[in-house]
């Protein structure tokens, strides 16, 4: 845990969390932990992911003192918990502009163009599908006629989501299924090893809901990136699919990168990323 005094902080001095009373189970500080966090983010100007992280973890361990280190090694369960809450919380919080990833998105509201590929979708995706791309493109193909069920794992990859395929695909029965994966695969050191994975979900996709129609979305530009090398992934990406699975290219939907930590956007720059893909879906 990073050093940061936030009981010297007002913006974020919670002293109704000291009386001792009322002891909470973990999934409802989580719950609770995530209606502060969002409203800090909306209603704040922080954007430090390590204070916010403190002040997540502080909702979790309220008899903690904020301006002690963690020790890794003396408290490693408690140094993993804080990174867990950044990369499970505050991270998405951030991105989605302090909005909470429902699973299911039916609510519509207008919007210009018809969804073409069919009523019933499924979007599987990483920490981008989590927050506010995965947010803004669930919202538009609802808008448009469609009932998106999002399935997002933080720091996932094609290897995370093979197993869980089939359940899901099952107990959906997508008309459309949109896989948005990629970015968590670049660091692969084999462009064929990384493309017979994709073809593999490509395949599990294919053999348990033959009807259903595929897309591939591939990941954005990184801040590291250039054109070339972007490019170069998304030949890879490609190389996995088949004939009857349409690619969507993210390239020129997020011609420079806007962001924070190199890899995931800031909540502006992610909406108009999604609705480039979504404008691209309907030609």
């Amino acid at each position: 845990m990073h050093d940061v005094d936030l009981h010297g902080d007002p913006e974020l001095e919670l002293p109704w969390l000291d009386d001792g009373e009322g002891e909470l189970a973990a999934p409802e500080r989580r719950q609770l932990a995530q209606a502060v966090l969002a409203a800090v983010v909306r209603g704040t100007a922080i954007r430090d992911p390590n204070r916010l992280t403190n002040l997540v973890f502080h909702l979790h361990h309220p008899d903690r003192d904020l301006s002690a280190r963690l020790d890794p090694k003396r408290e490693a369960v408690l140094a993993r918990q804080w990174r867990e809450l950044q990369e499970q919380l505050v991270r998405p919080a951030l991105a989605g502009g302090g909005t909470t990833a429902p699973t299911t998105t039916t609510a519509p509201t207008t919007t210009s163009g018809r969804w073409p590929w069919g009523r019933r979708v499924l979007l599987v995706g990483d920490s981008h599908t989590h927050g506010a791309f995965g947010i803004e493109l669930a919202r538009l193909i609802t808008a448009a006629g469609g009932t998106v069920q999002r399935e997002a794992k933080i720091g996932s990859a094609v290897n995370y989501w093979l197993p869980r395929l089939p359940e899901l695909l099952r107990t959906h029965s997508p008309d459309v299924v949109i896989v948005a994966l990629g970015a968590n695969m670049r660091g692969y050191p084999s462009a064929s090893g990384t493309s017979r994975w994709i073809r593999r979900a490509v395949e599990a996709i294919a053999r348990e809901r033959p009807s259903a129609r595929r897309i591939w979305i591939g990941p954005p530009r990184e801040r590291k990136d250039s054109d070339a090398t972007l490019a170069a992934f998304d030949r890879i990406i490609r190389d996995g699919l088949d004939g009857d699975t349409r690619f969507v290219a993210s390239d020129r939907h997020t011609p420079a990168y806007v962001g924070r930590d190199g890899v995931h956007y800031d909540a502006g720059p992610a909406r108009a990323w999604a609705q480039g893909v979504f404008a691209e879906l309907l030609r």
